[in-house]
Order: C-alpha cells, then structure tokens, then sequence
C-alpha cells in the first residue's frame, strides 16, 4: 500500500484531485469504506472480497460526488489513487471507539473531552 507521499503526488499530478481538501479526502475515504459492501454487491460473482475491486458502480460514484464535492468525473481517479486505503480502513464506528478511549485514558488527565458543551 502507498504511502502518504505517493498518494499525494498521485493527488498532485491530476487536473481536478490536485485541488482536494483535506476534508474532502477524509469524507471519499470514510465513506467509500462505509460502502464496502455495497461496492462488493455490485462486482462479478466469484471477485474476491479481501481486495478492493477495479470498479466502482455508478451509483456508488455518484454518491461520492454529492458527499464530497469532487466532480463526478474524478470519483473512479479518486477511488484508483485511494482504493486500498479506503478497504483497509476500519469502520467509523471503531474511529469513534478509538478517539473515546484515547480521550478517557490521556486526556481526561489533562483536563480535555471529546464532548463539545453548547451554551
């Protein structure tokens, strides 16, 4: 799998995914790993599961634009820069079980919360 210095430059030599934002890669990575299966749903019976497929659906695709913003056009560029980071990743949910327990074992000490308090 690609490092971080090599998906960028990826990023950097396409006309359109060389102005991504930061925000904009998070959210193509959570949620292409959030539709794992239903990426695997849509791949020839027999395709193996452990690897992410070649292709993306069209209506895959097309969710990615809307949720992040990047054109239409550069979704399946996106995904072949971005494919093996994004079937590696771990659901949000255990990001979030993650983030809980770094802030209950270190920061909570130091006086910090995950937890935003409105006024």
């Amino acid at each position: 799998m690609a490092d971080l210095s090599d998906i960028l430059k990826s990023l950097s030599r396409h006309p359109v995914l060389q102005y991504l934002s930061i925000t904009q890669l998070l959210i193509f990575l959570t949620q292409s790993s959030a539709l794992k299966r239903h990426i695997i749903l849509a791949q020839p019976a027999g395709e193996p599961t452990g690897n992410a497929p070649q292709i993306l659906p069209p209506l895959v695709r097309e969710f990615l634009a809307n949720g992040t913003g990047i054109a239409l056009q550069a979704i399946q560029d996106a995904w072949d820069i971005l494919k093996d980071h994004a079937w590696a990743m771990s659901p949000l949910a255990n990001c979030v079980e993650t983030e809980k327990v770094a802030f209950r074992e270190f920061g909570w000490s130091q006086g910090f919360s995950a937890y935003r308090f409105s006024g």
